[in-house]
């Protein structure tokens, strides 16, 4: 395998490495390109939207967070995520975001302070064995009500390094009071 680039060099790749690109438009895709790559083209502004991201996004959490939480992440993502994007399209942006990239790096963002194994901010309830003393070394792990809350913090903190994170400062400053706002709504 090898990339030929418009400058004429040729970088040699291994025959492990997969590449796959992101383009706005397919307006200097020649005909020779078309037919040796695989390309999927799809309209940005189709029904196919940013929640079918999350969806599939929310099957590849652990266990413990899939069976407990994903009615909740999946209300958090379909209440406030539109919120955060129309937010994100009426400030001024650095670069184009698009809605689904967006998404995709706000659940990556949850996933690995969900996954992150130093701070630990998730951890599944570990229950004593059956008719076992109390012990107070014994790490319990998390009750659902504590994770459930850390749920929601860890959605806002992705909300605000994703969102908030592609614009200006003003734009940051304004998104800041949005995710201000929504919260003071929901105590």
């Amino acid at each position: 395998k090898k990339l030929c680039l418009n400058s004429g060099e040729i970088i040699k790749l291994s025959i492990v490495t997969t590449m796959f690109f992101e383009v706005r438009d397919l307006d200097y895709a020649s005909p020779a390109t078309v037919s040796r790559v695989g390309i999927v083209f799809l309209e940005p502004e189709t029904a196919l939207g940013w929640k079918p991201i999350v969806d599939s996004w929310v099957l590849t959490l652990p266990d413990y967070i899939r069976e407990a939480h994903t009615t909740q992440i999946i209300s958090l993502f379909h209440s406030y995520f539109n919120v955060m994007l129309e937010c994100t399209h009426r400030v001024k942006t650095p670069f184009p975001v698009s809605d689904g990239w967006l998404c995709i790096m706000a659940t990556r963002l949850m996933e690995s302070l969900i996954c992150d194994q130093t701070e630990n901010f998730c951890r599944p309830t570990n229950e004593p064995e059956e008719g076992a003393e109390v012990d107070d070394e014994f790490d319990y792990g998390q009750s659902f009500a504590d994770r459930e809350i850390m749920m929601m913090q860890l959605f806002w903190f992705a909300m605000l390094w994703t969102c908030g994170a592609c614009t200006d400062y003003e734009g940051r400053l304004w998104i800041c009071d949005i995710i201000r706002a929504s919260l003071d709504n929901k105590k």
